[in-house]
Formats: structure tokens, sequence, C-alpha cells
């Protein structure tokens, strides 16, 4: 039961970024740490040789991960900056290990899920008890003090100097898409109550970090509460609401010689007038006054780069080098260029068709092995899909996926564990819980 541990060790230390005392390793220290786990609990399965790791739904899976690393390394070839491409390759493929690594010890011990949903538990305990203690002593002194580092108190131009909880990862959306993937994982902790109230702190701490993921809380709640169609309604209606709130920056509502104004308007040199030109939109009694975001910005950017270049990209970590516009974004900061900030474009823009497809293949099987009315029928991967997902997995996903939007949340850690777990054969199931710690062979251990 080695590998398991190591894998939660991980898990854990991936979330780490640009820490107080840590400094010039901005996000780079987690994913080192985390690599360096992956790469020991890779040797351990390769030395144990067992069924469960050199299974058929393992090497299926594989060949799926092999063909999303394949169209990330062949996007190094063309890019601009090729260490930053294959930096962004490497990482995809040790993620992707990981999940294969996770799936795989899940399916091979009943103790398995359990231990490295425990790690994701602590990721959650930690930022909750750091909230708590930076909240309290910012209610108390009326300032951050210690807690300075762990926060984000640059001036928003929606919110102004209100401080947004940054967490371990260093960054508000990145903290809250890390609660949202291990509220994912907490589902295979062994006690149900503890791991309702994971959840429930998890999206708390969402909610503290003031980013988009914190908008995609509403939805998740009313997916997980209200599961009829009036709540898948409500759903559309509250991602389209986000989704509005992501790309459009209101300045104000006017109506006649009315005018209500609401945020400050982009400013910027005559060059960029295009940018920070203002739109108006007419809704019922009041016309709305509104720019682009970031977001809304360098979306043409991402589809002019997919159009010069469709088959391979521009190279991973290349957008903001090759696809060039000038933005601003919500802090009031210009630059020529930035990072995609979205998957979905991102993937078009950095890796092409090629991508596209491979990305396209994973997704696929993975989806065939999360619903267990299409598991029956799934060929080679049929019986892998494990029943024990909680009522907040499917929601937790869907608001996942979203948060693609507005970053680069797919191949993380945190979510390879969530998705290994998802697919596994035996984590956690209930009956299998012969020893929640210990290790308890799995039916993959179970000579045929």
């Amino acid at each position: 039961m080695t590998s398991p541990w190591v894998l939660a060790t991980g898990l854990f230390l991936s979330a780490l970024g640009e820490l107080p005392f840590l400094p010039g390793l901005p996000g780079r220290f987690g994913f080192l740490t985390a690599g360096a786990a992956t790469a020991i609990a890779l040797a351990l399965a390769a030395l144990r040789r067992t069924r469960a790791c050199l299974s058929r739904e393992v090497w299926v899976l594989g060949a799926a991960c092999a063909a999303v690393v394949v169209s990330r390394f062949v996007s190094v070839i063309g890019a601009a900056d090729q260490p930053a491409a294959l930096w962004q390759a490497v990482r995809v493929m040790t993620v992707l290990v990981f999940f294969l690594l996770v799936r795989a010890e899940a399916a091979r011990f009943s103790g398995a899920g359990n231990i490295v949903a425990t790690a994701a538990a602590a990721l959650i305990v930690v930022h909750t008890a750091i909230l708590a203690c930076g909240a309290a002593w910012f209610a108390a002194s009326g300032e951050l003090g210690s807690f300075r580092g762990l926060f984000d108190t640059e001036r928003h131009e929606a919110l102004g100097l209100l401080p947004r909880f940054a967490g371990l990862p260093g960054e508000p959306f990145a903290t809250g898409w890390l609660m949202l993937s291990c509220a994912m994982c907490v589902a295979w902790i062994e006690r149900r109550s503890a791991s309702l109230w994971l959840t429930v702190a998890a999206l708390a701490v969402c909610l503290a970090t003031l980013s988009f993921a914190s908008l995609l809380v509403p939805v998740v709640l009313v997916l997980r509460f209200v599961p009829n169609r009036w709540g898948k309604l409500s759903a559309v209606a509250l991602t389209l609401l986000a989704v509005t709130v992501l790309y459009v920056h209101p300045v104000a509502f006017q109506r006649g010689g009315q005018r209500i104004d609401l945020l400050p308007a982009y400013q910027g040199p005559p060059e960029v007038s295009d940018v920070v030109a203002l739109h108006e939109t007419q809704l019922p009694f009041w016309t709305l006054v509104w720019q682009r975001t970031v977001y809304l910005q360098l979306l043409p950017a991402s589809l002019d780069c997919f159009a010069g270049s469709p088959i391979a990209g521009v190279g991973g970590r290349n957008h903001a080098v090759s696809c060039r516009a000038p933005t601003v974004n919500t802090l009031g900061e210009w630059a020529p260029g930035r990072v995609a900030h979205s998957e979905y474009t991102g993937l078009l823009a950095e890796h092409g068709l090629l991508g596209l497809a491979a990305a396209a293949l994973l997704a696929f099987l993975l989806a065939r092995l999360w619903s267990p009315r299409q598991s029956a029928s799934a060929g080679p991967l049929a019986g892998v899909w494990s029943p024990r997902q909680s009522a907040w997995t499917g929601p937790l996903l869907v608001a996942y996926l979203l948060a693609g939007l507005a970053g680069e949340v797919w191949f993380q850690f945190p979510m390879a564990a969530a998705i290994g777990l998802a697919t596994s054969a035996a984590g956690g199931l209930k009956a299998r819980r012969n020893s929640a710690w210990g290790g308890t062979p799995g039916p993959a251990d179970v000579p045929p």
C-alpha cells in the first residue's frame, strides 16, 4: 500500500504554488514535487506489476492519454517559445500518468480511494482553517497581517480592495477550481458525514475566492438540490449569468436623461480605442452600457491563431507570444498578449485539430466509464465504472467543466485524482470496506 500514500502526498503537494517562504517558484514548486511523487509511485507500480496496473482498461485509457501527450509534443515543433511548450507537454504527461496510477491503485485496493481522498480532505481542511483565521484577523484588526500573502489585495475593477482568498496556490481562481476538484475527491471518504461537511467547506472556500469559480457554486447547489426540470433550467440561467459576468464589463444603466453608474470604464491610449470602446445593449426599460472583458477580448485572437495553424497549433503556453492582441484585465493592467484564459479556445489555438481530436477521444472514453448505463456496453471498458459517486459528483463536474471557460483547469493533479477515483472499479465501495486504511485486496487482485 505504499503507492497510494505516495500519490496522496503528490496530490497535496500539487496545490503548493507561490509560497511566501519559497519565492520565485510560482506554480512550479507544486508541480515538481507532485511530479516526483508520481515518478516514485510509477516505479513502485512497475516493480509490483499487478494485474490492476496492467489491466486492459488501463491500457485503453493509457493509449488515449498517450494520444493527448503526442499532440502536445507535436505542437512543440512549430512553437515560437519551445521551452514553454515543452514544459507544458511534460506537465500534461505527468498529470495523465498520475491519473492512470490513481485509477489503477483504486481498482487494486479498496482502501486506496480513501487514502487519496484523504489528501484532498487535508487540502480542504487547511484552506478552511487559513480562511477562518485570516477572516478573524481581518475582522479584529482591519488588516490581514501575516495572512496577507494568502489573500489577493490588489484593486479589482469590480470588487475594489476587497480581499480575495488566494490560498496555497497563490491565486483566487486557482484556489476556486482546486476546491471544486477536492470536493469531488472526498466522495470516497469512508464516513459519509465527513464527506458531506468537507464538501460544504470546500464550496465555502470557493465562494471566498470571489473568482469566476465562486459564480459556479450556485450552479452546483441548484443541480444538487433541485434535480428536476426546473433545477436544470435554473442551472442554465445561472450559468448564462456567470458567463455574462465573465465576458461583459458593465459600465452603466441609462434611460433618457437618467444614468446609473456601475463600474469605472476601462481607459487606454488611442491606439487601443477599439478595445475600450463602449457598447450599448437595449434591455427592457433600460440601456446597458458595457465593455468587453479580457476574456471576450482574447476570443478573436485565439480563433485567428487557430486559423493560422489549424493542424498542430502554435504550441502550449505560446498564446501570449503568438496570438498577440492588446487587452486590459480586471485589474486595469494592459498587455500586448496574454494566455488564452480558456481551455476551449486555448486548446484550438495552441494544439489545433490534433489536440482537439486527442482530447475528444479521452473525453469520450471517460464519459463511457462515467455512466453506469453505458458501462455495460462499453466494450473493453465494461465493468470499470465505480458506483460510489455522491450526489455532489455530477454537479461538481459540471461546474469544473464550466470553469474551463476562465482558465487552465483540465490537466491538473486534483482533477486527475477525482476522475481516476470516479472511473475505478473498487475505489471506496461500501461492500469492500474491510479496512479503510489497510491493504485489503480488491477484485483486481483475485486470480481469474
